[in-house]
Order: C-alpha cells, then structure tokens, then sequence
C-alpha cells in the first residue's frame, strides 16, 4: 500500500516521538543497518542477493532515517553511542556482533 499508509496505520509514531523526544532519564543506543540484501537466492554454485538498489538501506529502513535521532535527544536525553553494522533490518536483531556491541556498552 506504500509508505504513506504505512505512516498512517502506525498513527504517526515516529513523527510523534520525534516531536515529544525522549525523557532526559533514557540513555540511547542506535544501531542500524546498511546491508540492503534482506534474502539471498541460493543457485548450489552461487548465491544472489536480493535488495533494495537506490538509497543506502538495510532493506527497509534508509540509513539517513535510522541516523537521524535528533528528535529524540531534543528534551535532554543522551546518547551513549550509535553504530552501523553491514546487517539488514532482520540480522541486527539476532546477531552476536550487535548482541556483544551492546553489552560493551552497557557494562561501560
């Protein structure tokens, strides 16, 4: 149905959250993904990555909007760090590289 649907089914959450920003209390981590192959076609002998081709991406969302967190720090809360990881929008969620980033961070 497109992005603006999209926006509107989620009742405008990022624009909301980026409006309000986040209470001084929160210190963020962003993470986010620059690797636009979400599936890779398997040929035996070879495999082809299936992508996103325009925009730097992780296959969903671009890499300007998931850097973009000033919106959120814009009530006073910090920002401990941000990384990207050469991971699409799925893998970030169970990989041991972002897993181990995060728990430096947390323990530091």
């Amino acid at each position: 149905y497109g992005i603006q649907y999209a926006i509107e089914e989620g009742d405008h959450t990022i624009e909301r959250i980026n409006r309000q920003g986040l209470d001084p209390s929160v210190r963020l981590l962003n993470l986010y993904g620059t690797n636009p192959a979400f599936m890779e076609l398997d040929l035996v002998f070879f495999k082809i990555p299936i992508s996103v081709p325009d925009h730097p991406s992780d296959g969903a969302v671009y890499v300007h909007s998931a850097q973009y967190i000033d919106g959120l720090l814009s009530r006073g809360a910090e920002l401990i760090d941000q990384k990207a990881f050469h991971k699409n929008h799925v893998a970030l969620a169970f990989s041991d590289e972002t897993f181990q980033w995060i728990i430096s961070k947390i323990e530091n």
